[in-house]
């Protein structure tokens, strides 16, 4: 019996640290800046002429250039990107 109880508690520990890992890193979002953070909507309506409009990557471009850092955003949370001059973390995926 504890030879079957401590199967068990080892497949158990075992998908529960597996689960864990792959989900700490690994992570889908997007890169903002400190300023705007999850929302480009309040500085891309500051521009009302139709032909001023910048998407939310002109925006980011924008705004670090004033002095705000990159930042990444997924699932609504704003996380600082601790390494601001990692030429790869801004490239665009296509």
């Amino acid at each position: 019996m504890r030879g079957i109880y401590r199967g068990f508690v080892t497949v158990g520990l075992a998908g529960g640290l597996c689960a864990f890992a792959s989900a700490a890193t690994t992570m889908t979002g997007m890169i903002s800046d400190s300023a705007c953070g999850a929302s480009h909507a309040k500085m891309m309506d500051m521009h009302k002429d139709p032909k001023m409009k910048m998407t939310e990557r002109e925006c980011t471009q924008a705004c670090v250039k004033a002095g705000g850092k990159y930042v990444f955003v997924a699932d609504g949370k704003v996380y600082n990107v601790a390494n601001q001059n990692f030429a790869g973390a801004c490239r665009a995926r296509r």
